[in-house]
């Protein structure tokens, strides 16, 4: 203990006095090399090992503000935030949740070490504790998931600038987002919600199967007792019919067509639920505005919206019986746009259709007259 304790001092004075002098401390790479060990020493006390990571920070951070940066600097750079990655799994909570706040730091700058934490993270998520609790997670600290969803917040944030149209790791990401939708802490439902929200926009994602499968997890939240998560909730749910959901509608009106039967109907094993009908009926007014303003969002957006108009039209009538004024007005503002879309549309498919009639009744004509022609010349 005595030991580790002269090291630790020793690394830390020599990064102070060097500190003046430029990026030179950086450069020490005994001292990185050092407090590295030392961060990996589990039995060291949890004050120092968190004055080994603070040092690291500092180091990463003046390989990255340094108006000349060698490969072999980087290189240094990725080694040291390799290890702190590592801390993901530590037994300490103060040190992850510090290695945690370092990467998101640096997750921009070293964007190649996104591979490590997303490995990290699916461990530490997708991976249970138990064979038992397949839904449960080897991470028990609330912080530290809410953490993780702000940290692939960031990655995604940072993915914008890449060069790649779909990295690899995305399908990782989509499974780590889709197991933290259904975590017991409110906000890591509604984190996640704006997280794949933004990840579906910066990788284009319409995909019908991935946009199906976040809407059946999100199903829970639209029925959940806290009126900010079924917002979240509305706001997921409206932005995957939009893109690429839409036989999910369906599901959340709770409807069949008669002459499709299930299996699950044959063994009394199914149940239909009307999400939107217990929403336009919700005794909070905020709950209703989104979800109205959802509606008025579909039919006016999505590619397929004509395909269920008689479904959804019957709650876009209800809101102009809402409690609220301000819901009415909005309703009856969205019903004028939506009439006046739908009746521009039906004008240009008109003229398409007068255009192609009055070309195939020309064509008609020309053939018939030819034919005139050749029976009067026989």
């Amino acid at each position: 203990f005595f030991h580790s304790t002269i090291i630790l001092c020793s690394f830390t004075m020599a990064s102070t006095s060097t500190n003046d002098s430029g990026s030179g401390s950086f450069y020490n790479l005994h001292n990185v090399k050092r407090a590295m060990r030392l961060l990996n020493d589990e039995d060291l006390a949890t004050a120092k090992r968190m004055e080994c990571l603070r040092f690291l920070d500092e180091c990463v951070s003046k390989s990255t503000q340094s108006n000349h940066v060698h490969s072999s600097n980087m290189n240094d750079a990725i080694s040291i935030l390799k290890c702190v990655v590592r801390r993901f799994v530590d037994r300490k909570e103060m040190l992850r949740s510090l290695s945690i706040d370092i990467v998101r730091k640096h997750i921009a700058a070293h964007f190649e070490c996104v591979k490590y934490v997303v490995g990290i993270i699916s461990h530490r998520v997708l991976s249970s504790s138990t064979a038992a609790t397949e839904s449960s997670s080897q991470e028990k600290s609330e912080e530290i998931r809410l953490k993780f969803v702000a940290l692939i917040g960031d990655i995604v944030s940072a993915a914008k600038l890449s060069q790649e149209v779909r990295p690899p790791f995305v399908a990782d990401l989509i499974a780590i987002l889709l197991r933290l939708l259904g975590d017991e802490y409110d906000a890591i439902k509604c984190d996640v919600c704006t997280v794949l929200i933004a990840l579906s926009h910066t990788f284009k994602l319409s995909l019908p199967s991935m946009s199906a499968a976040v809407i059946d997890q999100a199903l829970h939240l639209l029925a959940h007792r806290r009126s900010r998560v079924q917002i979240a909730g509305i706001t997921l749910v409206e932005y995957m019919l939009i893109n690429g959901g839409h036989e999910r509608i369906q599901t959340l009106t709770g409807f069949r067509e008669q002459n499709v039967v299930p299996l699950k109907w044959w063994f009394g094993g199914e149940h239909r639920i009307n999400y939107f009908g217990a929403l336009c009926r919700h005794p909070k007014s905020s709950v209703r505005t989104a979800f109205y303003r959802m509606i008025l969002k579909v039919m006016s957006d999505m590619p397929q919206r004509y395909d269920y108009k008689t479904l959804l039209l019957s709650y876009v009538l209800s809101g102009l019986q809402d409690d609220n004024e301000s819901v009415q007005h909005m309703m009856f503002d969205g019903i004028e746009r939506i009439g006046q879309t739908h009746q521009h549309n039906e004008y240009n498919q008109l003229k398409r259709e007068i255009f192609f009639e009055q070309e195939a009744e020309q064509i008609t004509k020309q053939h018939l007259a030819d034919d005139d022609d050749d029976g009067h010349r026989a």
